[in-house]
């Protein structure tokens, strides 16, 4: 998949159709033909996650329907998802769908002349979904590590700017977010 060139986050260029991207995506990845036991489950289950949120952001598609046929188009090309690897696309989907308000809000504090509307597609999904991980302490090993997945998922499918904006914003996000949390201990504790 050839990386469009960013200019500005007002005029990046057209976003390419959802099937193209989920095509160009699992035959980038080796998915085609591919024995799914070899790939990183948790990375792979990030990339399912990214393509069902790019389709719901750009067709507006509700996300149940959406899951539905991701997992039955996996299915139908021998990369069918155990009943855990569904849970996991749906937890990381729907909190970052569901909530995408509040994560815009966060992402939008911290990158205060880029408004998240003006986005790639690709970018705002990649932090919205990094974002819900960090909301939700359940759903990762840490930190870092969601910002590592982030950043290799915007150097795979964003532009050239990408890595860096991606990795930048949430390295601002997760600061804001500890001293939230620091906060909040030290209410509880009186420390």
């Amino acid at each position: 998949m050839t990386k469009p060139s960013w200019r500005s986050p007002e005029s990046h260029p057209a976003e390419p159709a959802a099937d193209e991207v989920v095509r160009e995506v699992l035959v980038e990845e080796g998915w085609l033909g591919a024995d799914p036991a070899y790939r990183g489950r948790h990375s792979r289950y990030r990339a399912i996650a990214l393509q069902v949120l790019y389709e719901c952001d750009t067709t507006h598609h509700p996300l149940s329907q959406v899951l539905q046929r991701r997992f039955a188009s996996l299915r139908q090309n021998g990369m069918a998802l155990t009943s855990r690897g569904q849970d996991l696309v749906r937890g990381l989907v729907g909190g970052a769908w569901e909530d995408r308000d509040e994560i815009d809000r966060i992402i939008g504090g911290v990158a205060r002349r880029f408004p998240v509307d003006t986005l790639s597609v690709l970018d705002r999904n990649i932090m919205r979904l990094a974002v819900q991980e960090m909301l939700e302490p359940t759903m990762a090993k840490s930190v870092k590590v969601i910002v590592v997945e982030a950043v290799a998922l915007a150097e795979r499918y964003g532009t050239d700017q990408s890595p860096a904006f991606v990795h930048g914003v949430l390295g601002a996000v997760s600061q804001q977010l500890a001293r939230r949390a620091d906060y909040a201990f030290s209410e509880e504790t009186g420390r």
